[in-house]
């Protein structure tokens, strides 16, 4: 028989898990309707994803100070403990999801209406793909199913695939050269050379002047693909947030 304590912490477990899903909900809306925009040339629906973005923004809110009520309430140990500890983590990836949705609708009202050559089956085929991961890893997480989310993982190479598949498309597309085209993933172990090219040493010996070899690099490249942003060092991320 369950004591009122564990019951207390079932329905917070609980409370929690549903705010998640409702979380997951608006992102995944979000990222439907931008790529609707845009395959649609909707610029209303685009103004749409932008002013919906706080109810993310809100929802957030609310899940956080739930883990935070949760920690000093409960006092959780062991599995409960990793619960709010990944409920905390996958809020702030699931609110740079909705971010991320923002900036796409803001960049099609810059462009819009889409150029002709956009890929647009290929972006549709991608934007498939990434919403169904997100959809089948907020399920893995509630339900607490392990095989699920093994699967959802073994997900990201066809849609690494298909982001390769998208660019290159674009590129041939326009007729510009492969050999202008800059991709990195970027890692925690990404240096600022790997980006932006080594520091010219002779340079810095004989004249005393801080340059950077840009060939081969993005600074030497007309079109860029950098993955995996929020993986890379703070100061990496800020150089390229300044760009």
């Amino acid at each position: 028989m369950s004591t009122h304590l564990e019951n207390s912490l079932q329905r917070d477990v609980e409370r929690i898990s549903t705010k998640v899903t409702e979380m997951g909900a608006l992102t995944e809306l979000a990222l439907q309707d931008c790529i609707k925009a845009i395959s649609e040339n909707d610029r209303q629906l685009a103004y749409a994803v932008i002013l919906r973005d706080q109810y993310v923004d809100e929802k957030e809110k609310e899940i956080d100070r739930l883990c935070l009520e949760f920690l000093v309430r409960q006092q959780p140990v062991a599995g409960s403990l990793r619960f709010v500890y990944s409920t905390i983590r996958i809020n702030l990836e699931l609110e740079r999801v909705g971010d991320y949705a923002e900036s796409i609708a803001r960049q099609l009202l810059k462009v819009s209406p889409v150029p002709p050559d956009v890929p647009m089956a290929g972006l549709i085929e991608l934007s498939r793909l990434s919403i169904s991961m997100l959809r089948e890893a907020i399920r893995s997480f509630v339900a607490q199913d392990a095989e699920l989310a093994r699967r959802t993982i073994e997900l990201e190479d066809a849609v690494d695939l298909q982001k390769s598949m998208l660019i290159k498309q674009f590129v041939e597309g326009i007729g510009a050269d492969r050999d202008k085209l800059f991709s990195i993933e970027l890692t925690r172990y990404t240096t600022e050379s790997d980006v932006f090219g080594p520091i010219d040493v002779p340079k810095l010996r004989e004249e005393g002047v801080q340059v950077r070899n840009p060939v081969g690099t993005m600074r030497a490249a007309h079109f860029v693909d950098v993955g995996e942003i929020f993986d890379a060092q703070g100061l990496l991320r800020s150089m390229l947030g300044t760009l």
